[in-house]
């Protein structure tokens, strides 16, 4: 299954979550996929929604609604960086701005 990330840019150097030990494969959490994805994603992505950075695509503002539960995940990215938000946040791992982002996308899915 060929899964598409248009409108994410591709991290060579890998994104180690200080949260994640053992990293996102060894940590129990994510399935090699989603791990694979928040390995060269999740830079970016935690980027986007702290504020660093403005989104640069259609994808990239439509995760921040996503993520801020104002639309529903749908795509592949999407639905990994709700559930990543998710385990960060039931772990108490999350800053200020992640945990509102969270608590917004666990508000969506109660929905």
């Amino acid at each position: 299954m060929q899964i598409d990330f248009s409108g994410y840019e591709f991290s060579a150097q890998p994104w180690y979550d200080d949260n994640f030990t053992m990293g996102f494969h060894r940590c129990g959490e994510f399935s090699i996929r989603e791990a694979d994805f928040l390995t060269h994603y999740g830079r970016l992505l935690k980027r986007l929604c702290s504020g660093e950075m403005p989104p640069a695509t259609a994808e990239q503002a439509r995760l921040l609604q996503v993520a801020t539960g104002e639309l529903p995940a749908e795509t592949f990215p999407e639905r990994v960086w709700c559930k990543y938000l998710k385990v960060v946040s039931r772990n108490g791992y999350a800053p200020s701005s992640i945990s509102r982002v969270a608590d917004a996308a666990d508000n969506d899915e109660d929905s």
